[in-house]
C-alpha cells in the first residue's frame, strides 16, 4: 500500500454511470473522523503520475471535499475501465464486518472510550460514534464485536492471525456461524490449556484408555460381551486427533478400509457369543450419495463378521438442509457377531411397561421383539437427539468446555446392553468420544472400557461418568481394573450388597430421567 497526491486520482467514470450518487454524509463523518481506512485501489496511467480509480470514487470525493492532500491506494497492473471491472471491484462497495469493526475500534482509541466512562467529552464522543454507525442496526453492530472478542483470543496478539479470521468473517455470509465457529475453536484452544496431553479414566467400573482401538491389546481375549459404537464419519467432523484421524481420508474406500480394520482386534476380546453394534451414517459429496455404511458392512464381512441385524434409527428432530432430496431422518444400527451363536435376549422388554407397538411386536403375546427400527417419534423413546445440558453445566462447573457435540441418544446404547448383555459384564466401545456408552453400562451394572485418543474427551467422560446419576452405584461394585490386561472381577461382596442398594438405584435411575437423562424413559424402570 502507498500514499497518493489526491490531484494525481482520476475518478472511474464507469462507477457513477452504475451506482450514480449517494448520501456520503456517514462515510464524510468516519473519515473526517478516522482518516481513510480502506485503502483505493488504482492503476498508473501509462508514463504519467496520474492514477486511475478502480474502487474508491466516494472516497475520493469525500477526501477532497475534507481537504485531504493525499489517500492509501493499493496499485495494480493496468486495466481496461469497463463496467465488469468496475462492477468486479465494486462487489464490497458496502462496508464489510471487519470494516465496522476496524471503525468501531479505532474511534474508541481515538476517543479512549472504555466501559465505564461517562464524563461529558466521553458522552459527546458516544453520541458522535452512534452517528458514525447509523448505517448498521445495532444488533448486527453488537454481533461482529462479539465475533471481534473471540477473534482477539483467538489471535493471542498475532496479526497475521487476527487478519486471517477477519477474512473468514467478510467471506462466510453467516456472523452467527461464524461466531459459533469461532467460539467452538475458543473453547478447544482453552481446553487444550487447562487439560495434560496424556490423560485416562480408572475407576472400580470403567477405564478409558488414551490410545487408538485399532489395538486392544490392554484388553483379556473373550472379555467383552458388546461392543457398542459410533465411529467417526467420513467428511463430517475434525475430532482434533492428529493428521491421520480416521474421516479425512482422501477417499470413502480408504476410510472405509482403515475403519473396518479396527475392528479386527474386536474379534479376539469379543466373547463367542458377543455381538459389535455399529451407527454409522451416510454423506453426500458431487450431488450424491457414497454408501458408505453399505460398504463398511461389506467391507466387514468379508473380513470374516456375520451380520446378525440390521437397525434403523429414525430421528424426530434430523438437521435441516436445502438439498434438492429428502431431509435424512435417519442412520443405520449394524450387528454383527463371530459365529451362528449369540446372545441376543428380549426378556428385558416384558419387564418394561411396553405398549406402543410400533417400537416392539408381540407385546401382549408370550413372546416381544424389537423392531428393525427404533422410532423415537411421539414419545416412543422421550428423545430427539442427545439432551447434552446436564452434561454441559458439570463440563462448565469442572472449568472446561464441552467441544464434542457429535453424541448419540443414550438410548442407543442402552437397548444393545439390555439386550446383549447380564449385569456386571463388560461392555467396550472403541471410539470412546464422550462416553455415552459407558454411561449406559454403568447405570446398568455392566462395566466398560473405553479407547480414545483426544485427552479432551477423555476429561469430558469422567465428568459425564461422575454426574449425580451415578453416584452412588461405586457402592454396590467391589472389582478392580487391571492395567494390562483389564480384568474386571465381580468380588465376593457383590451379591450380598447388591439388594441392600438396589432401591437408592431405582431412585438414581428415576432422579437421572427427570434431570433430562434419556435411558427408555418411556418405560417404568423396573427390577
Amino acid at each position: 500500500m502507498v500514499t497518493i497526491s489526491t490531484n494525481k486520482l482520476i475518478e472511474n467514470p464507469e462507477t457513477k454511470k452504475i451506482y450514480g450518487s449517494s448520501d456520503d454524509s456517514t462515510l464524510k463523518l468516519s473519515i473526517s473522523l478516522l482518516g481513510v481506512l480502506e485503502p483505493l485501489i488504482v492503476f498508473q496511467v501509462g508514463d504519467s503520475d496520474q492514477y486511475q480509480i478502480i474502487s474508491g470514487n466516494r472516497r475520493l470525493s469525500v477526501a477532497k471535499e475534507l481537504g485531504l492532500n493525499e489517500l492509501p491506494a493499493t496499485i495494480i497492473n493496468p486495466k481496461n475501465i469497463d463496467k465488469v471491472i468496475t462492477i468486479g471491484h465494486n462487489e464490497q462497495r458496502r462496508k464489510l464486518p471487519s470494516h465496522y469493526i476496524r471503525e468501531y475500534r479505532t474511534y474508541n482509541d481515538l476517543h479512549n472510550l472504555t466501559q465505564g466512562k461517562k464524563s461529558t467529552e466521553s458522552k459527546e464522543a458516544i453520541e458522535q460514534r452512534n452517528q458514525l454507525f447509523r448505517d448498521i442496526a445495532k444488533s448486527t453492530l453488537d454481533r461482529y464485536l462479539s465475533i471481534d472478542k473471540i477473534a482477539q483470543k483467538l489471535a493471542d496478539g498475532d496479526n497475521l492471525k487476527y487478519e486471517k479470521l477477519m477474512g473468514e468473517l467478510d467471506s462466510s455470509g453467516s456472523a452467527d456461524g461464524t461466531r459459533k465457529l469461532f467460539l467452538k475453536r475458543l473453547e478447544d484452544k482453552e481446553n487444550v490449556e487447562r487439560i495434560a496431553a496424556d490423560f485416562e479414566y480408572h475407576s472400580p467400573e470403567a477405564v478409558i484408555y488414551q490410545k487408538s482401538s485399532a489395538d486392544l491389546s490392554v484388553v483379556a481375549d473373550g472379555s467383552v460381551a458388546v461392543v457398542v459404537t459410533s465411529p467417526p464419519y467420513y467428511e463430517m467432523r475434525d475430532y482434533k486427533s492428529g493428521d491421520k484421524q480416521l474421516g479425512h481420508e482422501e477417499s470413502e474406500e480408504v476410510f472405509v478400509e482403515r475403519l473396518v480394520k479396527h475392528f479386527d482386534d474386536c474379534k479376539r476380546v469379543l466373547d463367542e457369543r458377543g455381538t459389535v453394534w455399529v451407527n454409522l451414517g451416510d454423506f453426500t459429496i458431487d450431488f450424491s450419495y457414497k454408501m458408505v455404511p453399505e460398504k463398511f458392512t461389506i467391507g466387514m464381512m468379508n473380513r470374516g463378521w456375520i451380520l446378525h441385524d440390521k437397525i434403523i434409527w429414525l430421528k424426530n428432530n434430523p438437521v435441516f438442509n436445502n438439498a434438492e432430496r429428502s431431509l435424512v431422518a435417519h442412520e443405520y444400527i449394524y450387528v454383527f457377531k463371530k459365529n451362528q451363536f449369540v446372545n441376543y435376549s428380549f426378556d428385558w422388554l416384558r419387564e418394561r411397561d411396553v405398549r406402543d407397538n410400533r417400537f416392539v411386536i408381540g407385546v401382549r403375546g408370550d413372546k416381544v421383539k424389537l423392531r428393525s427400527i427404533f422410532d423415537f417419534r411421539n414419545g416412543v423413546l422421550t428423545t430427539n437427539v442427545a439432551n447434552n445440558a446436564m452434561f454441559r453445566e458439570y463440563c462448565e462447573r469442572a472449568g472446561i468446555h464441552l467441544t464434542h457435540h457429535a453424541t448419540f441418544p443414550i438410548s442407543i446404547p442402552t437397548i444393545a446392553i439390555l439386550t446383549t448383555t447380564k449385569e456386571m459384564d463388560l461392555v467396550c466401545d472403541p471410539f470412546n468420544g464422550t462416553a455415552t456408552t459407558g454411561r449406559s453400562a454403568l447405570l446398568f451394572f455392566r462395566r466398560y472400557v473405553g479407547f480414545e485418543v483426544n485427552p479432551t474427551y477423555i476429561k469430558q467422560s469422567e465428568i459425564r461418568l461422575n454426574m449425580p446419576t451415578r453416584k452412588d452405584l461405586e457402592y454396590v461394585r467391589r472389582g478392580r481394573v487391571g492395567r494390562n490386561p483389564v480384568s474386571f472381577e465381580t468380588g465376593k461382596e457383590f451379591e450380598a450388597r447388591k439388594k441392600e442398594y438396589m432401591e437408592d438405584v431405582k431412585n438414581q435411575i428415576k432422579t437421572g430421567i427427570e434431570n433430562g437423562f434419556t435411558v427408555i424413559s418411556a418405560f417404568s424402570v423396573k427390577f
